[in-house]
């Protein structure tokens, strides 16, 4: 009776042990965090309207935005900037995917003689080595207005090992 249940335990250990160590056999998932800024001019035309393109290169894995923001630079002549509109591209799966970034309107963001900030929590999804591609909107209070804006995304890269369910 003794060796049958020292054979039974002996069985259940090497069944656990050889589960554990097969189990491990995948890759790990590493989650790396990153960051990225673009600056753009912008210029307003005649009814004080301008655009701005920016695209961002991500990194070599697959890449998750969680941030968004937006700095509208500062000018001495106090002339006003504003934030109208921002979408953001993406490809995923080899399908560039739009995305609307909700932008204040009561408030607007606005710059005049001081920076003004606008900042979004986001979750963009996007493949290895795509370009994160935002266009954005702005009205200004004046025709042909110059003004610098920055545009910075935060986010984490994700090795092979780690699964994305919905």
């Amino acid at each position: 009776m003794a060796l049958f249940r020292f054979v039974v335990v002996a069985i259940f250990l090497a069944c656990v042990v050889y589960s554990t160590t097969t189990a491990q056999v995948g890759s790990p998932c590493v989650e790396k965090p990153f960051q990225a800024t673009q600056h753009a001019e912008i210029h307003s035309d005649n009814v004080g309207v301008g655009f701005a393109t920016f695209s961002i290169p991500l990194p070599g894995l697959p890449s998750q935005i969680q941030q968004v923001s937006v700095n509208l630079l500062g000018s001495p002549d106090g002339t006003v900037v504003d934030l109208r509109n921002l979408t953001a591209t993406m490809q995923l799966a080899n399908v560039a995917v739009a995305h609307g970034v909700t932008v204040p309107d009561n408030p607007r963001a606005t710059s005049g003689s001081l920076t003004a900030s606008f900042s979004r929590e986001v979750t963009f999804f996007a493949d290895a080595g795509s370009t994160a591609r935002f266009d954005a909107t702005f009205g200004a209070s004046a025709a042909q207005v110059v003004r610098g804006v920055d545009l910075s995304i935060v986010g984490l890269t994700r090795t092979a090992g780690c699964s994305i369910t919905p």
